[in-house]
């Protein structure tokens, strides 16, 4: 079963895996060699992160970093190792517990990612949060001795609170759609059927 956890100390062996494989280069292009750090140095890089596990392994992190409440916004960052057969409704699900924490627990109007340009792996999770994208930075990062463009992809609170109430217009839909079909079906089947005995289920 998939779950959040807080990062731990014992956790830093893991990212400093992760940073050695040159699938999350990504993630770590802005973050110095770990290797001279201590593991006290390494977990205190980490604003806000939460390792993923699947069956008590960890094979995911999600980072909240540059939190400025000023402007009411912070950074996202996610890892995820491939292989998993259920990689994107673990990233969906996930991602949503995150955006609940960033908008109705810390109260922030904006989380935002940079997406190294081309990335398009980074960029379909991005839009699947429901994140857009806001602009490029050309030539914003130093990678590999070239200068590369950057995407920003941001996700206002506004858009947030939308979705959820459109979600929860869907359900409300859905719930008297089913309803409905719950009455004809026990008209059709006892004319004297009263609502009460509607037994029908329905998912949520």
């Amino acid at each position: 079963m998939e779950n959040l956890e807080f990062l731990q100390l014992s956790d830093v062996a893991k990212i400093r895996e992760w940073q050695l494989d040159p699938y999350y280069e990504d993630y770590f292009r802005r973050m110095p060699p770990l290797e001279n750090l201590s593991d006290e140095a390494v977990f205190a890089m980490f604003e806000v992160a939460w390792t993923i596990k699947v069956n008590h392994k960890t094979v995911g992190l999600i980072s909240l970093n540059n939190f400025d409440y000023e402007s009411k916004q912070c950074e996202y960052g996610l890892i995820v190792e491939p292989g998993l057969g259920s990689t994107a409704k673990m990233i969906f699900d996930t991602g949503r517990e995150v955006t609940q924490f960033v908008f109705q627990h810390c109260k922030l109007n904006k989380i935002y990612t940079r997406v190294l340009s081309g990335k398009r792996n980074i960029q379909v999770i991005s839009k699947a949060f429901g994140f857009k994208l806001e602009g490029t930075l050309r030539d914003n990062i130093l990678w590999d001795g070239m200068f590369g463009d950057e995407d920003i992809y941001g996700l206002l609170a506004e858009d947030y609170y939308e979705g959820i109430r459109l979600t929860q217009e869907h359900r409300d839909k859905q719930v008297q759609e089913n309803l409905a079909r719950c009455i004809e079906i026990v008209s059709l089947n006892e004319p004297q059927a009263k609502f009460p005995k509607c037994t029908m289920r329905y998912t949520l």
